[in-house]
């Protein structure tokens, strides 16, 4: 979970476990109206020979994509600080060649395990956790090659409200000031210091609205016991309450399918 720190100031480190975010990305695909894999592949134009870099890479979500893209003389690094995570993706691509396609664990507050170059490095629901994004962005833009650029993907501001009130019926919490600010560190804190880093001519930000739509109270109720609200709101619940908060969590959505919880998407690029 969360940590906290001394200064008076919210601490967004965070650890996932690996079958919440697994639960998650299948949801997206199953009851989302936005495909981001489409998305991405539409709109960032990466090229045959391209090498990635991919932060909180997970366990190689987007890493057919990229392949799709920069083909076989492309390169990719993929690192994430989950070990299971990092697993699963060895053993996905263990067919390529590691002068192709690389994983590794590390954490991206911590120095970056890697002084090469790229063309794109890309942090796809996953920068909004760093401690330090100055730091980081600094180390990001030694390693960018000429015309290289650093695409940041993460929730909007305005991301699944209507799960707020849902999840204040079940557990009686509403968010809290940590939990609210991931949502809006993208467009508030990383947009502004991507401007006067790289320049406001050289970066771009992209706001997109969207839905998830679930035919039943089961599958919502898999999804919205994956999230982040979810997890923070019944850390101090025993299990017992749990079981209660679950049970209650389908009876109030039971009564209102088709369930439909609006999605807001932030996408900021700074290039070099």
């Amino acid at each position: 979970m969360f940590n906290s720190q001394d200064n008076g100031k919210p601490s967004f480190a965070y650890h996932e476990p690996a079958d919440a975010l697994q639960n998650r990305i299948q949801s997206h695909a199953m009851f989302g109206s936005f495909n981001l894999h489409k998305w991405i592949g539409e709109t960032i134009p990466m090229k045959s020979g391209d090498a990635i870099l991919d932060m909180g890479c997970g366990d190689g979500n987007y890493t057919d994509l990229f392949l799709e893209k920069i083909g076989p003389t492309g390169r990719i690094l993929g690192f994430d600080k989950n070990p299971i995570l990092i697993t699963k993706a060895v053993e996905r691509f263990k067919k390529h060649s590691l002068n192709q396609i690389r994983f590794t664990t590390s954490d991206f507050d911590h120095p970056l395990p890697t002084q090469d170059k790229f063309n794109w490095v890309f942090a796809i629901y996953s920068l909004y956790y760093t401690e330090n994004i100055e730091q980081l962005l600094q180390q990001v833009t030694h390693l960018l090659l000429p015309s290289g650029s650093f695409v940041v993907i993460g929730p909007g501001a305005l991301n699944a409200k209507d799960l707020e009130g849902i999840n204040q019926r079940v557990t009686g919490k509403t968010p809290s000031a940590r939990y609210l600010g991931t949502l809006e560190r993208v467009e508030r804190e990383f947009r502004p210091l991507f401007e006067s880093h790289f320049g406001i001519k050289k970066v771009d930000f992209h706001m997109m609205d969207s839905y998830m739509s679930f035919p039943s109270a089961q599958e919502f109720a898999d999804y919205y016991w994956s999230t982040l609200l979810w997890r923070e709101s019944t850390a101090e619940l025993s299990a017992n309450q749990i079981v209660d908060a679950k049970a209650l969590t389908l009876d109030l959505v039971s009564i209102q399918l088709p369930i439909k919880i609006n999605k807001q998407l932030s996408c900021l690029t700074g290039s070099v």
